[in-house]
């Protein structure tokens, strides 16, 4: 089991950034507007976005469905989502796809002059054998599209470092931005920590 984390800190009011984070079908854009954002202070072309698509299907039991571009197929799966108004909290679990296994949450915490967000998913692809080839270029994958997502949703969101890195803390949300699960030509040229993206 793998974990992605990716934390932001917004500008926005905490109960406004957690309506957005609702808002699943707004993530397309969301994630094209961060990448705009994104090749503001990188060389090169663009990546394409991550994301292809992601659908809601609302009701007392919310179900969302996901397809996420990764190497030359898709990953897709269905997860049944929760969201908590009163705890700031989305939390989110595999019912059907291509996961083995695959849950999570996104929290917002109020801070002085804005809010806190946290994403967490675990996971894994249910093949042993290959896990340990498959699950790392995910987990990238993943956490480009949430830090492509998040700019996107408040630009002047300040992406932080994570945890979860297996290399330089500081480099690691950095140098996923700038890596493609293809060759797309994207170059990165931040030294350094987090900064804002305007």
């Amino acid at each position: 089991m793998r974990t992605v984390t990716v934390q932001a800190r917004a500008t926005a009011a905490a109960a406004t950034a957690f309506t957005a984070l609702t808002r699943f079908e707004s993530f397309q854009a969301a994630e094209r507007d961060g990448l705009s954002v994104q090749a503001l202070w990188n060389d090169g072309p663009s990546r394409l976005p991550d994301l292809e698509s992601v659908s809601v299907e609302p009701g007392p039991h919310r179900v969302s469905a996901w397809a996420i571009r990764f190497r030359d197929g898709l990953i897709r799966w269905q997860q049944r989502d929760e969201c908590d108004p009163r705890a700031l909290t989305i939390r989110f679990g595999q019912t059907t796809g291509d996961f083995g296994s695959w849950h999570g949450s996104w929290r917002v915490t109020a801070m002085p002059e804005g809010c806190r967000i946290v994403f967490e998913a675990r996971y894994d692809i249910g093949v042993p054998m290959f896990g340990q080839l498959v699950e790392p270029c995910a987990g990238q994958v993943v956490t480009r599209l949430v830090a492509a997502i998040l700019t996107g949703l408040f630009p002047r969101a300040r992406l932080m470092s994570t945890p979860a890195a297996d290399r330089d803390p500081e480099a690691y949300i950095w140098s996923l931005l700038a890596t493609t699960a293809g060759s797309h030509g994207l170059t990165h040229t931040h030294q350094g920590g987090p900064r804002d993206v305007d």
